[in-house]
C-alpha cells in the first residue's frame, strides 16, 4: 500500500514549483520514491482569463496592495530561491494565460504515466520561458517533449476531452475551501498549505507511515532543513 499525496496546483505559480521540489526532496530523504502515489489536481488562479497577455507588474502590485518596488524586491528574493531549486524565473516575461486546457492535458498525461513530467514542463514553460500555456501548439510541443503522442495530444486539445475531471477538481477545491496553491493532502489526513520547507513534508510523511500497517521501513538520510514562505496567491 502506498502513501497517497494529493497536490493542487496551477502553472503560473512559482510557489507550486517550490512546493513540488520540497516534497520531492522529502520523498528522497525518506527513500519513498517507489512507495508514494502523487495525484495531481487542477486549480485555476484566474479562471476568467479570456485572452493571454504579458503580466502587468504595476497592476499586480496594486492588487497585492504593495508598491512596484516592493513587488520587484520580493520577486528577486523568490527568484533566488527558485534558482537554488534549478529554475530561473523570468517573472517580467510571464504570460498570463487560462490554464484550463493545460490541466486537461495533464489529466490525459496521467493515463500515460507522464503527469509528473508534464507538470514540471508546464511550470518551467510558464515561469522560466514565458510561453503561452493556453496556446494549443505550445501545449502540443511540450507534451511531445515529455513523450506523449502528437496525434493523440492534438485530438485531446481539439475535442475538449478530460474537461470533466478538471471541473471536478475545481469543485473539490472549493468544497475544501482551498483558496490558494500549492495545497497538498497526504493520506487524506495531513494537509500542507503553501510551499512549506522540506522538513514539514518529511514530518507529514512520517506520520502517515506510522499509521499504515504495511508501511515501508527505510533508512533515512540526514534531513536538510530550510524555511520557506506560505503560498501568497489567493
Amino acid at each position: 500500500m502506498k502513501v497517497t499525496i494529493d497536490m493542487y496546483s496551477d502553472y503560473a505559480c512559482p510557489f507550486c514549483f517550490l512546493g513540488k521540489e520540497n516534497l520531492k526532496a522529502a520523498i528522497e530523504v525518506l527513500q519513498l520514491q517507489d512507495d508514494v502515489d502523487i495525484r495531481y489536481h487542477s486549480f485555476q488562479l484566474d479562471p476568467d482569463i479570456q485572452e493571454s497577455h504579458l503580466i502587468d507588474l504595476n497592476h499586480f502590485a496594486w492588487r497585492k496592495g504593495i508598491s512596484l518596488e516592493q513587488l520587484l524586491e520580493s520577486q528577486k528574493e523568490l527568484g533566488e530561491r527558485l534558482q537554488e531549486k534549478g529554475l530561473n524565473m523570468h517573472y517580467d516575461k510571464l504570460i498570463v494565460a487560462n490554464s484550463f486546457d493545460a490541466h486537461r492535458l495533464v489529466k490525459y498525461a496521467t493515463t500515460k504515466h507522464k503527469a509528473t513530467k508534464l507538470q514540471d514542463r508546464l511550470l518551467r514553460a510558464s515561469l522560466e520561458q514565458g510561453l503561452d500555456i493556453a496556446d494549443h501548439q505550445v501545449l502540443t510541443d511540450l507534451a511531445v517533449e515529455v513523450g506523449l503522442d502528437k496525434k493523440e495530444v492534438e485530438h485531446v486539445l481539439a475535442s475538449g476531452e478530460y474537461a470533466y475531471p478538471v471541473i471536478q477538481d475545481l469543485d473539490s477545491a472549493r468544497e475544501q475551501n482551498i483558496s490558494g496553491v500549492p495545497f497538498f493532502l497526504i493520506n487524506d489526513r495531513y494537509p500542507i498549505y503553501g510551499a512549506q520547507p522540506e522538513y514539514r513534508f518529511e514530518d507529514a510523511l512520517r506520520r502517515a507511515l506510522l499509521e499504515m500497517d504495511d508501511a515501508p521501513i527505510k533508512k533515512e538520510k540526514k534531513p536538510e532543513v530550510c524555511e520557506g514562505d506560505s503560498c501568497l496567491f489567493e
